[in-house]
C-alpha cells in the first residue's frame, strides 16, 4: 500500500509540475515534474519488474485474491500493491524408508496385505508441481510446505497402498512359483503400478507423479513363518520329482537292455539296490510289504528280495 501512495505522489508532481511549469513558463516546474516522472517511471520498474527460476511458478496477489494466472519462468512485471509468491515446481521426492517404527510415524510405510496382514514397504514418490493450477493450490494451502503435507504425507499415500495390496497375498504367490500355468496374483512391481497410475489420476490437477518405487516388503512373523514352510515344501517336492525322473530313466535303460537281451541278473541286481536306497533317503515311503525287484520279466526271472520300510540294503 506503502508503493502505491509513493508512487501516486511522484505522479502528482510530475503532472503538476510540468503542466504548471508549461503554462506559467517555468522551466524550473517543468524540469522537476520530469524529474518525478522519470523517477516515478525506475521506481515502477524497479519494484515491479520479477524475475522467476526456470524450476519455479510465480502466483500474484492483489487484495487477498490471485490475478493473472500463474506467471512463467523469466521476467514478469507486477503492478504496486501486487505480491508474487514464488513456489519451486522442480522434481520432489516423498521417501518412506527404515526400519518400522513402533507408532508408524517413520521409517517404511505400512500396508495392509492379504488375509489381515501387514507388510511394510520402503516406498519413494517422485512428483513435481503442476504449474497450471499453482495458484488454485496457493488458495487452499497458501505455502508449498502446506500443499505438500496435504498430498504426499504418509497419511495422504497409505491409502492407495491399502487399496491396492489388500489383494496382495505372498504366500499364494510362493506356492504358485513352481507352477506357470497358474496364477496366484499380482507381483509387487505390477501393483506398484496400479498405485502410480491411482495417484495421477487422484493428484492431476495438483502434480505430476513420475515414479512410485517400492522395495521387497518386510512381512509379519506370522507371514514369514507361512513363507518358510512354503519354500521347504518346494524344495522337498523339487527332491521327490527329481529322484522319481531318474527312478523312470533308469526303468526304461533297463527295458531296453532286456529287449535286446543284454539283461544280466547282476544287473538287476545292482538297478534294484540303487533305486530303494535312492528312495529311501529322498524320505519317500517303500511300503510296508516286502517286494521283488524283477525287472519287466528278465530271462530267469532274477530279482531281489527286499524287506518293507528298508534302506534298500536288505
Amino acid at each position: 500500500m506503502g508503493a502505491i501512495v509513493f508512487l501516486v505522489v511522484l505522479l502528482l508532481i510530475a503532472v503538476g509540475g510540468i503542466a504548471g511549469g508549461l503554462l506559467m513558463g517555468q522551466r524550473v516546474a517543468v524540469l522537476i515534474g520530469g524529474c518525478a516522472a522519470a523517477f516515478a517511471v525506475l521506481f515502477l520498474v524497479g519494484t515491479g519488474a520479477k524475475s522467476i527460476g526456470p524450476s519455479d511458478v510465480g502466483i500474484v496477489t492483489f487484495g487477498g485474491h490471485t490475478v493473472g494466472g500463474d506467471r512463467a519462468p523469466g521476467w514478469t512485471f507486477i503492478w504496486p500493491g501486487q505480491t508474487m509468491t514464488v513456489w519451486d515446481a522442480s522434481v520432489k521426492y516423498a521417501s518412506f524408508e527404515g526400519p518400522p517404527s513402533t507408532n508408524g510415524h517413520s521409517g517404511c510405510l505400512q500396508v495392509r496385505i492379504a488375509n489381515q496382514q501387514q507388510a511394510c514397504l520402503d516406498v519413494t514418490i517422485w512428483y513435481k508441481l503442476n504449474r497450471s493450477n499453482a495458484d488454485s493450490q496457493f488458495v487452499q494451502y497458501r505455502t508449498l510446505a502446506r500443499m505438500q503435507q496435504a498430498y504426499f504425507s504418509r497419511t495422504a499415500v497409505v491409502p492407495f497402498f491399502n487399496n491396492v495390496f489388500e489383494r496382495f497375498d505372498p504366500v499364494t504367490l510362493a506356492s504358485f512359483a513352481t507352477r506357470p500355468s497358474t496364477s496366484g496374483g499380482q507381483d509387487v512391481s505390477a501393483l506398484t503400478r496400479q498405485v502410480a497410475d491411482d495417484i495421477r489420476r487422484v493428484y492431476g490437477r495438483a502434480a505430476y507423479i513420475q515414479r512410485v518405487s517400492v522395495s521387497s516388503p518386510q512381512y509379519s512373523h506370522t507371514v514369514e513363518s507361512a513363507l518358510e514352510t512354503v519354500v521347504k515344501a518346494q524344495a522337498s517336492n523339487n527332491v521327490a520329482l527329481i529322484n522319481e525322473r531318474t527312478a523312470v530313466a533308469t526303468a526304461a535303460a533297463a527295458k531296453t537292455l532286456a529287449q535286446s537281451g543284454n539283461l544280466t541278473s547282476n544287473y538287476l541286481t545292482h538297478e534294484c539296490l540303487q533305486m530303494t536306497e535312492t528312495l529311501a533317503q529322498s524320505g519317500n515311503p517303500i511300503g510296508s510289504q516286502t517286494w521283488t525287484c524283477n525287472l519287466f520279466g528278465a530271462p530267469g526271472n532274477a530279482g531281489v528280495l527286499v524287506p518293507g520300510g528298508g534302506t534298500g540294503k536288505g
